[in-house]
């Protein structure tokens, strides 16, 4: 099996520099082009399977990026929950809350903490690896997330903890894993050119 994990396109709050978690925030007309463009990147690859975070933006980058494909959305792929800080910049959040901000405990806001995201993530591609087995196996599924999602992702194939603010996923990005002989194994991180 081998998962193609694309980021969602630029949205409203990325343009402004908000904090979005779980809130309502559509792509912007850039956002939109990013998603086609990254469709077109990749339109030579037969999926089997898209699916996308529940949340608006990452349902329309998958919808963009992939025309005429049924999506399937999944909740346990979605950002960081954040709580009351939704809608505030990152130079408020930093000024205001300084270390607590900077670790992603978004729990002390009403939000998630990276074990919540950690967890909520495992159980997704725990199901992969179990799918794998049987419907997926040797499949190609686009998963169409957020920068939070995607690192737990990472961080769960390559078995190890990697802070968001050392490693950034850009808008649209393609990281491709590969889950085979019980293992997985890291292909590319946000790769571009072309793609197999």
């Amino acid at each position: 099996m081998e998962l193609y994990c694309i980021r969602h396109g630029e949205s409203e709050s990325n343009a402004k520099k908000t904090l979005t978690g779980w809130a309502p925030s559509p792509l912007t007309a850039r956002g939109r082009e990013q998603a086609k463009s990254t469709g077109m990147l990749i339109r030579h690859i037969r999926f089997d399977s898209v699916i996308a975070s529940d949340l608006v933006r990452a349902r329309q980058t998958a919808e963009l990026a992939f025309p005429g494909h049924d999506i399937q959305t999944d909740a346990r792929i979605r950002e960081y929950g954040m709580g009351s800080l939704e809608g505030c910049t990152n130079e408020h959040c930093i000024k205001e809350y300084g270390a607590v901000f900077y670790t992603n405990e978004f729990a002390a806001f009403g939000g998630e903490s990276p074990e919540m995201v950690s967890a909520r993530v495992a159980d997704f591609m725990g199901e992969m690896e179990q799918k794998e087995a049987g419907p997926y196996r040797g499949a190609k599924i686009a998963v169409v997330g957020h920068a939070g999602s995607i690192l737990h992702i990472l961080c769960y194939a390559l078995d190890c903890t990697i802070r968001e603010d050392k490693i950034p996923i850009d808008n649209t990005s393609i990281t491709k894993i590969r889950y085979e002989d019980g293992a997985w194994t890291l292909c590319f991180f946000q790769y571009s050119g072309t793609i197999e």
